[in-house]
């Protein structure tokens, strides 16, 4: 098996095109199959005596500055947008059945 050819100068084989190149990305997007993102923000945890396991594996059981047990109140209010204006338009109202981030 023969070695692949050595790039000396990257910066120029990569303007000139001379090699292909993998994993030049400008930007990664996750593309979402579903409007429905319920599932995906509840954080689900598969197997918490994993976890346990893992934060007595790494010792973080042993800590001596480990914080205390508190307990917290919190409240959520939710609000669905209605209307959305992009930089450059005027005010659209936002139909109901798809993600704003297919308008924005």
């Amino acid at each position: 098996m023969s070695e692949p050819p050595r790039i000396t100068n990257l910066r120029s084989a990569l303007d000139s095109r001379s090699f292909p190149a993998v994993g030049l990305w400008n930007r990664l997007e996750g593309r979402p199959c579903t409007t429905e993102f319920d599932r995906a923000l509840r954080a689900e945890v598969r197997d918490p005596l994993w976890l346990l396991t893992r934060q007595w594996q790494l010792g973080e059981f042993r800590g001596t500055d480990a914080g205390s047990p508190v307990t917290a109140t919190y409240s959520v209010a939710t609000a669905t947008p209605s209307r959305f204006r992009s930089a450059a338009g005027p005010v659209e109202s936002l139909p109901s059945d798809r993600p704003l981030e297919t308008l924005a």
